[in-house]
């Protein structure tokens, strides 16, 4: 497993015990210096999976707190100082054992964040780690970022709860899904393991992609199977109907939602998901069909799975109407962003 940066909690344990600047600058100077090693300062040897027993021969713990879920935490002791801050850093583990793994570290402070030194820390998570794979703000999240690696996915979240402000990282494995994900597929499957999942023979089928046509609720689709290196890494609905009431698009896309909300609960962009990107016919609503064949007007749902990214999005363009429901596996967007970076080397 690729050991992960535990950044965050590295520079504020850095900071604490390096007699800090007296201003910003000075700090943030500091913390630059902390990213550009390889052995990272503050946290000596502490990494993700290191065990409960390893951390406790290193620093002061409080006993297990009692009945916490997700799983068992203990806290440092004592709390840590940044820019006159107290932060109080707590460590998960996978169970209660002195060989349990570390998995998620969070940091509490009362009072509103320090949104520079955030800045900082998050920029530097970007240097080790790319752009998050995925980003969004739901319930009392402020931000949450994500990192779709090979083995493993790294989780950044930070929010506020009743003047008490946190920042949550967290290595998370994949867990394999007993259930199919998309049809009769799963993700990683080959070529052959999906063309055996369809009974129809395919209307298409080049190396990287197979299309089946069928029908989804009534509605006559494209099924597209998305393949690199011979694992499947993407797959879609893609509706081959056309409608003269442009409106009944709209419909068709509310059919599709209400099934995903019935198998995977509300979207997480539910309050957030109709974009007017040109308000012209906001207020007719006999138009709306009209305004996403115009490209003034985007429907986009969006869910998050323990094994996907799911997608379904009504737009236009040139007065064409698209709908899309697309799955994205988790595991292998590294494989979709590789490609893509060489696609553009290739392309230079």
């Amino acid at each position: 497993m690729r050991i992960r940066m535990i950044g965050f909690v590295v520079l504020l344990m850095f900071l604490s015990n390096s007699g800090y600047a007296n201003t910003i600058n000075q700090e943030f100077q500091q913390v630059e210096n902390v990213f550009s090693k390889k052995n990272i300062l503050g946290w000596k040897s502490v990494k993700f999976g290191t065990t409960y027993s390893q951390i406790s021969r290193l620093y002061e713990l409080t006993d297990w707190e009692k009945d916490v879920t997700p799983s068992p935490r203990c806290f440092l002791k004592n709390n840590i100082n940044l820019c006159g801050i107290e932060f109080k850093v707590g460590f998960w583990f996978d169970k209660k054992s002195s060989i349990a793994k570390l998995h998620r570290i969070t940091l509490g402070a009362q009072g509103k964040p320090n949104k520079n030194i955030y800045d900082r820390f998050y920029n530097n998570i970007l240097k080790e780690n790319g752009e998050p794979f995925l980003t969004k703000n739901s319930g009392f999240y402020d931000d949450q970022s994500f990192w779709f690696h090979e083995s493993d996915q790294l989780i950044v979240q930070s929010g506020t709860v009743d003047n008490y402000y946190f920042v949550i990282i967290e290595n998370k494995p994949y867990i394999e899904s007993k259930d199919f994900v998309f049809r009769k597929t799963k993700w990683g499957m080959s070529k052959k393991e999906v063309l055996a999942s369809e009974k129809e023979s395919p209307v298409f089928n080049k190396e990287n992609l197979i299309v089946f046509k069928s029908k989804i609720l009534e509605k006559s689709v494209n099924i597209a199977y998305i393949f690199i290196k011979n694992k499947l890494v993407r797959a879609k609905y893609i509706l081959n109907e056309e409608h003269t009431n442009k409106n009944d698009y709209i419909i068709d896309y509310m059919d599709f939602k209400k099934i995903l909300k019935k198998k995977y609960n509300y979207p997480y962009n539910e309050l957030n998901s109709i974009f007017w990107r040109n308000e012209l016919y906001k207020k007719d609503l006999s138009k709306y069909g009209f305004a996403i064949s115009l490209g003034h007007l985007v429907y986009h749902s969006k869910w998050d799975t323990d094994s996907s990214i799911i997608n379904t999005i009504l737009y236009g363009e040139n007065f064409d109407i698209k709908l899309i429901v697309e799955y994205s596996s988790k595991q292998y967007m590294y494989l979709e962003r590789e490609k893509k970076e060489q696609q553009a080397l290739d392309n230079f």
